[in-house]
């Protein structure tokens, strides 16, 4: 086969494109081959193969003896689906806490989770036939988890399904097949833009065949598909012949692509923010992938007249001149247009793809169930952002309040930059891992009441945070401190006036954080200050992880912002180490969401940005891996304004637009 990929052209006979007969018998022989090892397997209908493809892909585990459907102790040979387990391999899928579910090896003392799922890599999308079980024998189960890329084994819940029947089988392609096994199926997520740009300027007109003039095993009834390096036909890029919308395979593919990417879990409202072919990390390279690809059988406006391709950047004609109702990318930013989207929305909907996740997950009042037990809101909140840290994220305050009114959609920023707090406290005050109190008595005034608090404040002055206790009758306060206290002893003040109530130990303080700005786009800085000589850089990570997991929507808008080491922590030190631990778990965990701001002041680019000239301290430091002095407060600790607005402007800013969240302002 020709190792460039293809296009085959399904439409008429007028553009002057001719076969290539070599390369559609050899097509043809390869899908003979498919068919026949299709038939081999007995697999009638396209349902069975599908299932079949599914289920025998390499998600698949060792089967397991029993499942066990309500909640276990994990401990002790006992009686599952009327079977008495002996060592016995067992898939949990419904334990109260959903952190514990997964595949277990039963014993008389404690049970061990199996050596095929006892590590986060292991969890996602495994999938395991049931043996025995007076009801559940035969039964198909697969595992999944919310955020694969962040997920930790024992922190973050883990769900269960039985898979098998028809909307199990559609659910089951989506998740475990459509596209995330090779993500490269997707043109735009090619590591190499130009080679995505390559693949399709190569696709040129000698390639592409029409059913009309010589026959295309498996192209009956399409308007336009493309062919991979093998031959292999896009699972996505296909348009069928009768209107140009896309084939219900590929729309059954596009939607399991959508959903591994965490898009459609909230459903509403969540298509607009799917990618599109502009998603390319370069806009300029999105034009040239889609500019490069015109032929005569394709146009731009720009090339030939087309009624309402004022508005369009990019549309597909069909063999009669129409225009595909799917295939239409706006000229405002090369993303599908509204019209597009809302029929490649009621395209999947007609084949039930959307419905579980209407209803079934997000209640009517907007809300849904978090991973914490709280009723969460299911939408992000794209008019306000957060940024949370310490003292290092209050220093972007000023910059950061500027810099987002400058944003076509001016959103609002709040600075919960709590100085001199450690990573705990900071996770307290926005409800992440909420203060747990000692036991007192509230004052039947609204004066303060010393109390103790786990975690504590850490050091330098305390906020003062307005929330409630959470009683079975809450009581509204602040949580503040005693300001002749040089140890900044916690206190307690309630709202109003009322009857003493007595709190019991443990009580928690939840602050309004919590219940008033969970929707926000996240920006972390958390836990700089829990820096010292024995935590690890994987403990420290742990703090904007819980952070990022606390926001509320399904599909979060988080950015998290690197680390730097003080002036203090020079390269032999473990706190250096640790530092840069920290930030290569997070880069790998937040991937394009994480901004590396230490490789930023220590490369030269800061510099360069700035407008600044490094002094000989300067350059010594950043050979060192230091932080250059000039861009250092005088207490080795905090970045200068001028640090501090450039990576607002340079970092920040940049990111935002780039990840699709804003947009420039008009011109």
């Amino acid at each position: 086969m020709a190792e460039d990929p293809k296009f085959i052209w399904l439409g008429n006979n007028t553009l002057g494109h001719q076969p290539d007969p070599v390369q559609i018998v050899a097509w043809a022989d390869e899908k003979d081959e498919r068919l026949a090892a299709i038939d081999a397997l007995d697999i009638e209908g396209r349902l069975e193969a599908v299932e079949s493809t599914a289920t025998a892909g390499q998600i698949s585990k060792a089967p397991v003896q029993l499942v066990a459907t309500s909640n276990l102790a994990l401990s002790g040979e006992q009686t599952i689906d009327g079977v008495l387990t002996s060592a016995s391999r067992v898939a949990v899928t419904n334990q109260s806490s959903a952190l514990q579910n997964g595949i277990y090896v039963t014993a008389a003392g404690a049970w061990s989770r199996a050596a095929d799922m006892n590590t986060s890599a292991k969890v996602n999308l495994t999938t395991v036939l049931v043996e025995a079980g007076v009801s559940r024998g035969g039964q198909t189960w697969k595992f999944w988890v919310s955020d694969p890329e962040s997920f930790t084994l024992g922190s973050d819940a883990i769900a269960a399904v039985k898979v098998g029947d028809a909307s199990s089988v559609l659910d089951y392609v989506g998740v475990e097949v459509a596209g995330k096994s090779d993500k490269a199926q997707n043109l735009a997520d090619l590591t190499d833009i130009t080679e995505a740009a390559q693949r399709i300027t190569d696709a040129q007109t000698s390639d592409r065949q029409t059913p009309g003039n010589e026959s295309v095993d498996g192209t009956d009834g399409l308007w336009l598909a493309v062919r991979g390096p093998n031959g292999e036909m896009s699972p996505h890029l296909q348009l069928r012949s009768t209107d140009g919308r896309f084939t219900v395979d590929a729309l059954i593919d596009l939607f399991g692509s959508m959903e591994g990417a965490g898009l459609l879990l909230s459903y509403a409202g969540k298509l607009a923010q799917s990618a599109n072919l502009s998603d390319l990390e370069n806009p300029e390279d999105a034009a040239h992938v889609i500019t490069g690809a015109q032929t005569s059988g394709r146009h731009t406006p720009g090339n030939e007249p087309l009624e309402g391709a004022e508005k369009l950047w990019f549309a597909l004609r069909g063999p009669n001149s129409e225009t595909s109702p799917h295939l239409q990318l706006s000229k405002v930013d090369g993303r599908f247009t509204a019209e597009a989207l809302a029929d490649i929305f009621q395209s999947m909907e007609a084949q039930a793809l959307l419905r579980p996740y209407a209803g079934a997950i997000i209640a009517p009042d907007g809300t849904y169930t978090h991973q914490d037990g709280s009723a969460a809101p299911a939408e992000v909140d794209m008019r306000n952002i957060s940024g949370i840290g310490s003292s290092s994220m209050s220093g972007l305050n000023t910059s950061m309040t500027a810099m987002v009114a400058g944003l076509a959609e001016a959103p609002t920023y709040h600075d919960y930059g709590y100085g001199g707090k450690h990573g705990p406290a900071i996770l307290a005050c926005i409800g992440a891992e909420p203060f747990i109190l000692g036991a007192f008595t509230t004052a039947t005034d609204t004066s303060a009441v010393v109390v103790t608090a786990s975690p504590g404040w850490g050091y330098g002055p305390p906020p003062v945070l307005t929330g409630y206790l959470n009683l079975e009758t809450p009581v509204r306060g602040t949580l503040g401190y005693e300001y002749n206290d040089p140890d900044y002893s916690v206190t307690f003040a309630r709202e109003g006036a009322g009857a003493a109530v007595s709190v019991p130990e443990g009580t928690a303080f939840i602050p309004d954080f919590a219940d008033t700005r969970r929707a926000d786009v996240f920006i972390l800085n958390v836990g700089k200050n829990s820096v010292n000589s024995t935590l690890t850089g994987a403990e420290l990570a742990e703090y904007n992880r819980k952070a990022w997991a606390f926001a509320a929507p399904i599909f979060k808008r988080v950015l998290v912002i690197g680390q730097y080491p003080n002036t203090s922590y020079t390269p032999e030190t473990n706190q250096f180490q640790s530092i840069m631990d920290w930030n290569a778990i997070d880069a790998e965990r937040f991937g394009r969401f994480f901004i590396d701001q230490y490789d930023w002041l220590t490369s030269g680019q800061a510099f360069t940005d700035l407008g600044l000239t490094p002094t000989t301290d300067d350059t010594t430091a950043m050979a060192a891996g230091s932080i250059p002095p000039q861009l250092l407060q005088g207490d080795g600790q905090h970045l200068t304004g001028t640090a501090s607005s450039g990576v607002v402007t340079y970092l920040v800013r940049p990111k935002l637009i780039s990840l699709g969240w804003y947009k420039e302002p008009s011109a």
